[in-house]
């Protein structure tokens, strides 16, 4: 008798089963079958993958008809195209072919992922060989997952599985990281005019980026200074007071408003820390305003 394919412990645990429709419509055994009875083969083959082990099936007929809701009598009429291709192996279950080599394919994708996460594991817990020079030269294998393909034959099921698995990011290399010493500090990140400048509008209620286009433009177009945005911050706020919302479109406005102008912030801040306005810095807010409704409101 026929040894069983794999460990009588094996199972799906919601690995996904698919149907290859081409493939099951050029099967020998679903020629066969007639229109009412093929939709018995497929939930055949689904309650099969769902056993354990997994992609087998009871040596017993009353209990197959039971598992997929087949009364007997009609079961044993069209048993030899139900069960056509299956063979009993030495643990007394039955085995396809077909759905075999899923299960195989299931199980070597699976211990591949497994194999990866565990070098992932030795990589972050430092556990990865190292040559005389310094250098780094462990990396973990490829953790994509492999497509167990299609059967050429024309006579199997027709089924399929997945991983559901996907890995993304950027892959790092470690034989590009050189160990410089122990001791080498980190490396210095400058700071960017842009970054300040979308920090201090952020800390004045305003939502901003290092990347927008216009905080770029304040700082290498314009030269905008720290002293020139609070007070284009609190112009603006004359017309919308905490806690709405100032977009960056319309402090814009206000800061393209004091260039026109020649005004710039004043000379002192008012004890409680908000700028002072006048008449030319009320009638900069509003026509900024203005701008903003007539652009349609985006920040």
């Amino acid at each position: 008798m026929t040894a069983a394919p794999y460990a009588p412990e094996t199972r799906a645990k919601g690995w996904r089963f698919e149907l290859d429709l081409e493939q099951i419509s050029q099967s020998d055994t679903w020629v066969l079958a007639s229109p009412d009875l093929r939709p018995w083969l497929l939930m055949l083959w689904s309650i099969s993958w769902q056993q354990v082990p997994c992609g087998s099936l009871p040596a017993e007929d009353t209990i197959i008809a039971a598992r997929i809701g087949m009364k007997p009598g009609v079961f044993a009429k069209h048993r030899h195209v139900l069960l056509r291709g299956w063979y009993a192996a030495d643990d007394g279950r039955l085995y396809h072919p077909t759905i075999t080599r899923r299960v195989l394919a299931m199980l070597e994708t699976k211990q591949k992922e497994k194999d990866r996460k565990a070098a992932y594991r030795a990589k972050m817990s430092g556990n990865v060989p190292r040559d005389t020079t310094g250098t780094t030269t462990g990396q973990p294998p490829d953790g994509r997952g492999s497509d167990p393909g299609r059967d050429a034959t024309g006579t199997g099921t027709g089924t399929g599985t997945g991983t559901g698995i996907k890995t993304g990011g950027n892959r790092h290399s470690l034989q590009d990281s050189t160990v410089v010493g122990a001791d080498a500090p980190p490396p210095r990140v400058e700071s960017t005019r842009p970054g300040e400048i979308a920090k201090l509008i952020r800390d004045q209620g305003v939502q901003a980026t290092p990347g927008n286009p216009l905080v770029q433009t304040w700082a290498n177009g314009m030269s905008v200074t720290d002293d020139e945005l609070v007070e284009a911050i609190a112009r603006a706020r004359e017309q919308k007071p905490a806690p709405e919302k100032i977009p960056v479109k319309y402090l814009d406005a206000v800061l393209q408003g004091m260039r026109r102008e020649g005004t710039g912030p004043p000379r002192h801040p008012a004890p409680d820390g908000a700028q002072r306005l006048g008449k030319a810095g009320r009638e900069t807010a509003a026509a900024a305003q203005r701008w903003l409704e007539k652009s349609g409101g985006e920040a």
